[in-house]
């Protein structure tokens, strides 16, 4: 197991946020490279080697951002060291899980002979017991009444007993997990790999070894700081924190919405004119320190939204509606609204109906 002396030092040299470092990296647009049955990053030079692994060939938008978390799983994967992902929703942290367990072909199914995957989805109802282990009483045929332990996919997958190689465990929401289901994750965090983990059911377990990784949204309606947690989660773990994109991710991510599409030349410009306006609008948001960020969903939106409505409302209408609108305090929807030089009087209502443009999308 990697020291924490050497597990801060890659921490600082590959996962830092130096402009420099930003512009190349943006110049190679693919992290890994598929080389007989290895997977090796380009960044660290780390490799990981096995008979699964492929190249799935996707078409994503491989921005700065994306390319970083995908190296900071590829990280977590080969040391075994547990990671955090801290983003908002629709900053692609599914979405690059998604992408690194298809490069290793890992497989959801715990007979599968190389690899087992486990997603944990986490809410303010989940209890220990739904976490680790659910008692079901049974009824057997002298009429006598036991109860028997039904160990959840979790359990399994971190047990030493049952876990597969390479276990994959991904850990869903952490920002909603209750005080008492952060404490029991505090030895799965661990990276002592001899560390017992005590069931509710009074029984300890030898911990197995796993590569996990959770996700966190700060920006959850009433969701703590990440630095509040539990503080041995905090020691255990790198911390991977998404920025806002930057112009070029922009340009990426809708290169990438816009592939399939045939543009004329004022479609052309109206999205570059798009992109240096949502540049602008997420300086603005940073700036005043407003909590709404610029997602991938929201340039999702955007398309669809421009594409059905082209010959009905305005290119201007349609970015008001949807970028400025959505900020609900009058304070911070007049600063915008200046900012883009833009008459707060006249603004936009939603006349048509945001149901309506849902239906045309979906017709």
């Amino acid at each position: 197991m990697y020291s924490k002396i050497i597990i801060f030092y890659f921490y600082k040299r590959f996962f830092s946020e130096d402009e420099n470092e930003k512009k190349k990296d943006c110049e190679n647009m693919f992290p890994f490279e598929f080389d007989n049955n290895t997977l090796i990053s380009k960044y660290t030079g780390l490799s990981i080697t096995s008979p699964q692994i492929r190249d799935p060939k996707e078409e994503l938008a491989f921005t700065y951002l994306f390319n970083r978390m995908l190296d900071a799983i590829h990280f977590a994967y080969k040391t075994k060291y547990p990671l955090i992902i801290e983003s908002p929703t629709g900053f692609g942290k599914k979405t690059s899980i998604e992408y690194f367990k298809k490069c290793l072909n890992l497989i959801e199914d715990n007979n599968n002979e190389y690899d087992f995957v486990v997603h944990v989805p986490l809410s303010n109802s989940t209890t220990i017991e739904d976490l680790f282990c659910k008692v079901k009483p049974i009824t057997k045929e002298n009429g006598d009444l036991v109860f028997e332990e039904i160990p959840s996919n979790f359990l399994k997958a971190i047990n030493k007993e049952t876990c597969k190689n390479n276990t994959f465990v991904v850990i869903e929401n952490l920002e909603q997990a209750s005080k008492t289901i952060l404490e029991s994750l505090i030895p799965v965090f661990n990276n002592n790999s001899d560390e017992q983990i005590l069931l509710p059911n009074g029984k300890e377990i030898n911990k197995g070894e796993f590569t996990l990784i959770a996700t966190y949204d700060p920006n959850f309606k009433n969701s703590s700081a990440l630095n509040s947690l539990i503080k041995g989660i905090l020691d255990s773990s790198i911390i991977f924190t998404l920025s806002d994109f930057h112009k070029k991710d922009y340009e990426i991510i809708c290169k990438n919405i816009f592939r399939k599409e045939i543009l004329d030349e004022d479609f052309k410009n109206e999205i570059s004119q798009f992109i240096d306006d949502i540049v602008k609008l997420s300086n603005i948001l940073y700036k005043q320190q407003i909590k709404e960020r610029i997602t991938i969903n929201d340039l999702r939106k955007f398309y669809y939204f421009r594409k059905e409505t082209i010959n009905i409302i305005d290119y201007q209408s349609i970015f008001k509606l949807l970028f400025i609108q959505r900020f609900i305090g009058i304070i911070n929807m007049k600063l915008i609204l200046n900012e883009f030089k833009f008459n707060y009087h006249d603004r936009i209502c939603p006349i048509y109906g945001l149901n309506l443009i849902l239906n045309l999308i979906k017709n």
